[in-house]
C-alpha cells in the first residue's frame, strides 16, 4: 500500500510519459511540459484517494481498539491491555506514514518553500477525519480534480496544512499558482462567508460592523475563528505576491530575501555511501559536525545503534577517529536521532521527497534499514570558532529571561539556550536549524549560513 502510494506521487508522471527522468523533458516544449504536469496531477489524485481511504480505515480501527482498551482496563485483563496498546501504537505509526505521504504532496505544491509552510501550520493536532466535514471537502476536491491542469489537496490529510480546507495549485495553461479554499458547509459558516463577501464589495465598512447584537456567544466565537483563518490566508497570499508581510507565528514583519544563497545538501553524499552499504551492510560518515550511520539488515552488528554511538564517541573506527576527533574518550552528550523522527516534525521535509533512491526510502520506512544521525555540538563549536564566530550554552539566568514563546523554539539543553555571537551581535539558534540539518538534508555549515542571513546578523 505504501509502495503503491509512493510510486503514484514519485514516479507515476515520469512513467506515463515514458521518460527516465524529469530532465529528459525539453522545457521549451510547452505541450510536453503541460502533459507532464497533468500526468503528475493524475498520479497525485490517485495517491490522495488511497491515502484518504486508508486513513479512514485506520481511524475506525483505532476507535475500536480504544474501546476494547477501556473495557480491558475495567476488567483488569493485563494481556488484553498490552495487545490493544500494541495495536494502537502500530495504527498511529501507519497513520503518521500516510500523513507524511500527504505532506510530500503539499511540499511539492508549495515548491518546498519553508516560509509558506510556516504560515500554513497553526500548531494544531491533525484532524480526526471521522469527525470532520470530510465528505463535503471530498466532493469539492473531486469536482476540481476533473481538470488535470490543476490539483487540489485535502488539507486535513496532512500534518501541517491547517489554513483552508483545500490547497489548490494551477501550474499550466496560464495557471494562477496556489490558492486556499474554504468549503462553506453549515448554516453558521455560510452566514459568515456571506458577511465576508459583503465586506469585499462594500468599501468603508469593517467586518465587525456586520456583527449584530442578536448573534449569540457561539456565533461570535465561530466568527472569530473563521475570520482569523481568512485573514491568515489573505496575509499569506500577500506575502507570496510581495515577498514581505506579517508573520502571525513570530508576530513580526518578515521579508523573503530576493538574493539567492547557494545552499549545500548531503543527499548525494548519502547516495554515494549506499555503495558501501551494499558491499558491507553499513556506512559511517561525517558532514561538517554531523555523524551519519546507515545499517541495513545485511550488517552483522547485533546492536547497530550501540555501534554507531561507539563510532561517534571515537571508538571502533581508529582511522576516522584520528582524522576527525582526536579524542578516544569522548562521551555522547546529546541524543542520537533516527531519521524516521522527521515524520513527527511538521516543518521537516518528508523523507519521501529527499533525493534518495526509491527502494532505499521504502527500506527505511519498512524497517529494513536503520538511518541514524548525531549532531556533535562540541565539534560545531570548534568549526564556528575557526570561522570567527563564538558559540556557547547560555546560563540558566539568560535562558529564564527568554520569552515563553522563544523558549519553545530555541535549541536548548538542561535549561540552557545555544547562543552564537558575531562581533557585538548575538542571538539564540532556533530548532529550525536542527530540522534543516537532520531532516531536510542541509549541511550544518549551509544551515548556519542561512541563519546568518537574518537581518539581525547583517
Amino acid at each position: 500500500m505504501i509502495k503503491d502510494i509512493f510510486y503514484k506521487i514519485n514516479k507515476y508522471g515520469i512513467d506515463k510519459l515514458e521518460i527516465k527522468k524529469i530532465t529528459d523533458i525539453d522545457v521549451k516544449d510547452k505541450k510536453k511540459v503541460n502533459d507532464f504536469f497533468e500526468k503528475c496531477h493524475e498520479g497525485y489524485d490517485l495517491a490522495q484517494k488511497s491515502i484518504l481511504e486508508n486513513l479512514l480505515e485506520l481511524e475506525k480501527k483505532q476507535k475500536e481498539y480504544k474501546n476494547l482498551l477501556k473495557k480491558a482496563r475495567r476488567e483488569r485483563k493485563t494481556d488484553e491491555i498490552s495487545k490493544c496498546q500494541i495495536e494502537i501504537y502500530f495504527i498511529k505509526a501507519r497513520t503518521q506514514v500516510l500523513r507524511n505521504l500527504a505532506d510530500s504532496l503539499a511540499w511539492q505544491l508549495i515548491g518546498y518553500q519553508k516560509y509558506i509552510a510556516k504560515q500554513l501550520y497553526l500548531g494544531q493536532k491533525p484532524v480526526n477525519l471521522l469527525n470532520s466535514n470530510i465528505n463535503s471537502v471530498v466532493e469539492t476536491v473531486e469536482e476540481y480534480n476533473k481538470d488535470k491542469s490543476t490539483f487540489s489537496l485535502i488539507s486535513d490529510l496532512t500534518s501541517f496544512v491547517q489554513l483552508g480546507d483545500i490547497l489548490r495549485i494551477n501550474t499550466v495553461k496560464g495557471g494562477t499558482g496556489l490558492s486556499f479554499i474554504e468549503v462553506k458547509e453549515g448554516k453558521v459558516n455560510l452566514k459568515i462567508f456571506k458577511m465576508i463577501e459583503s465586506v469585499n464589495k462594500t468599501k468603508g465598512r469593517e467586518l465587525e460592523d456586520y456583527l449584530d447584537e442578536d448573534f449569540d456567544e457561539k456565533f461570535i466565537e465561530q466568527f472569530g475563528r473563521v475570520i482569523k483563518q481568512w485573514q491568515k490566508g489573505l496575509n499569506l497570499e500577500d506575502i507570496m505576491k510581495k515577498g514581505e508581510g506579517y508573520d502571525f507565528h513570530t508576530e513580526r514583519d518578515i521579508r523573503i530575501p530576493s538574493n539567492t544563497l547557494q545552499l549545500d545538501f548531503y543527499d548525494d553524499y548519502i547516495v554515494e555511501g549506499l555503495k558501501q552499504v551494499e558491499e558491507k551492510g553499513y556506512f559511517f560518515g561525517l558532514v561538517d559536525c554531523l555523524f551519519i550511520g546507515i545499517y541495513s539488515n545485511k550488517c552483522n552488528f547485533p546492536d547497530p545503534e550501540f555501534v554507531f554511538r561507539l563510532a561517534c564517541s571515537g571508538g571502533g573506527i581508529p582511522d576516522f577517529t584520528t582524522k576527525y576527533l582526536n579524542n578516544k574518550d569522548k562521551s555522547l552528550s546529546y541524543p542520537v536521532c533516527n531519521i524516521i523522527g522527521g515524520m513527527y516534525s511538521p516543518m521537516a521535509y518528508p523523507l519521501f521527497i529527499r533525493n534518495f533512491p526509491f527502494d532505499f526510502i521504502l527500506d527505511i520506512v519498512m524497517g529494513g534499514t536503520l538511518f541514524l544521525l548525531y549532531f556533535d555540538y562540541d565539534l560545531f563549536f570548534k568549526i564556528l570558532d575557526k570561522l570567527g564566530i563564538k558559540a556557547r550554552w547560555s546560563s540558566h539566568k539568560e535562558y529564564e529571561r527568554l520569552k515563553p514563546k522563544d523558549k519553545k523554539n530555541v535549541i536548548s539543553d538542561n535549561n540552557r539556550a545555544l547562543i552564537i555571537e558575531k562581533g557585538e551581535i548575538k542571538g539564540c539558534l532556533g530548532e529550525g536549524l536542527l530540522v534543516r540539518i537532520l531532516f531536510d538534508g542541509m549541511t550544518p555549515l549551509s544551515s548556519l549560513a542561512f541563519f546568518l542571513t537574518k537581518p539581525e546578523f547583517k
